[in-house]
Formats: C-alpha cells, structure tokens, sequence
C-alpha cells in the first residue's frame, strides 16, 4: 500500500511538472506569434487583401508607377502626398518632421531583436503634414511603411519609404482626420518580425499595437504586456511548487 501511495505521487508530481512546462510554453511562444499576427490583421477589415496587393504590385514593375513611385540611388518612395488634402479636413492643421534611423548596431536597440527603427512611435494631430527622413545605418535595404491609409487618397492604403543600404530617403503625406492607430513597419521578409514594428498614433489613436520592442506586447522587455505575463508564469509556478511541497510532506 505505501508503495502504491509513493506511485501516485510520482505520477502527480510528474502531472504537476508537464502541465508546468506546457503552461509556460504557452505564454512564451503561442500566444505572442498569435497576438502579433492577430494586431497586424485587425489594422482594417481587408488588412490580408491588402497586403497581397501590396506584394503583388511591389514585385511589379508597372503597378510601381501605379503606386506614384519615385527611385533614385537611395531608396525609393511611394505614394507621398504633400498637398491633396484628405476628406474632412478644412487644411492642414500643422506640418511635422519624423527623422527614423534605422540602425541594427545601436545603443537603443532591444534585446531579443535584429534589426531596429529609432523612434518607434509617432503622435501627430489629425490632417497633419507628415514628413520622414529615414536614414538607414545598415548594410542591407529597410522600409517604413505605415498601413490603413484611406485607399481613395494612398493606392493599396500605404505610405512607404525605402532606404537601401548606408542611404537616406524623404517623403511626405498627410493623415487623415479620424482618430486611428496605424501599424509602421519594414515590409521586407522577417524584418519586422526581428523588431522592425512601430506605430503612428493620430489624434487620439484607436489602441495600442502589441509586439512593438520596448513599447508594447511580448518582446521581452519590461513592457507591459511582459509584466502581465512574466506575473502570471510566476503566479503559476508558486502554485506549482507549493503542491508539489503539500505531496513530499504527505509521503514523509
């Protein structure tokens, strides 16, 4: 009889241990890949549409000048607007300069990302001039991009800036009017996953993008999406450990 109770208790704290380890599984890998694909979809209701077009006509040479594409030794940019002023707007209500670096080797740069843009949230009133200087400090080519632009005014509903190698692009849009929270990001493959994400925040935004390094979601890094989860895996192995205590005095 003693042997069989010492048998269950191995098998429980065996149970304890496995429902452990995947719980934390969990909250370190699952549900952060499905937040960050989850904020980037939900930017407009045809985000995946979208951004099929986006890659299509980016691959296409003739839907770049469908795009209002500009090209030189630097970079490209696409879709700037400096004067057509968006539905609602009575005029520009101020003008303002972003100046993005995009540096991989930076002293800012987060722990857990490859490649980073400095800053990484914009704030800006409603129907203002936006112009970004996006100056890349690395070898290889970066975008900023910001998606959910109204379509009627930004074909594809994107602004973007391309920066290749050591070079230096400028381009100008104006926001629209309503209140929104727009994902900005380098559109090339895996460079947003590895921290190229940000956000542009007009007037009084409509929420918070999660997976932006230093700022929000799961880069691991003291925001508040990590404090609530780093909370909850502690919370867990407390319980944990406090069972598995409860058992060892129960066999003694």
């Amino acid at each position: 009889m003693k042997t069989m109770r010492s048998d269950y208790s191995n098998y429980f704290l065996s149970f304890l241990s496995v429902l452990f380890c995947c719980g934390l599984l969990m909250l370190t890998v699952v549900k952060p890949a499905y937040s960050s694909n989850q904020d980037q979809s939900n930017q407009d209701n045809s985000s995946n549409d979208q951004k099929h077009e986006h890659h299509h006509n980016h691959m296409d040479m003739e839907g770049h000048a469908h795009h209002g594409m500009t090209m030189d030794s630097n970079g490209m940019v696409m879709n700037e607007n400096t004067n057509n002023i968006p539905l609602g707007c009575d005029g520009l209500v101020e003008s303002q300069n972003f100046h993005v670096i995009a540096n991989s080797q930076a002293a800012e740069k987060i722990p857990g990302t490859t490649f980073s843009f400095f800053p990484r949230e914009f704030k800006v009133k409603p129907c203002t001039k936006l112009t970004v200087t996006f100056e890349n400090k690395d070898s290889v080519r970066h975008q900023w991009m910001v998606h959910g632009l109204p379509r009627f005014m930004y074909d594809g509903g994107m602004f973007h800036l391309e920066a290749y190698g050591g070079k230096t692009v400028v381009g100008t849009f104006i926001v629209p009017l309503d209140d929104k929270t727009y994902l900005v990001h380098c559109d090339i493959s895996q460079h947003m996953q590895k921290g190229m994400k940000g956000m542009l925040t007009v007037g009084k935004g409509s929420g918070v993008i999660s997976g932006i390094p230093g700022k929000s979601g799961y880069f691991f890094t003291g925001g508040k999406g990590f404090v609530s989860e780093l909370g909850i895996v502690i919370s867990f192995g407390i319980i944990t450990l406090l069972l598995i205590c409860i058992q060892l005095y129960r066999r003694n």
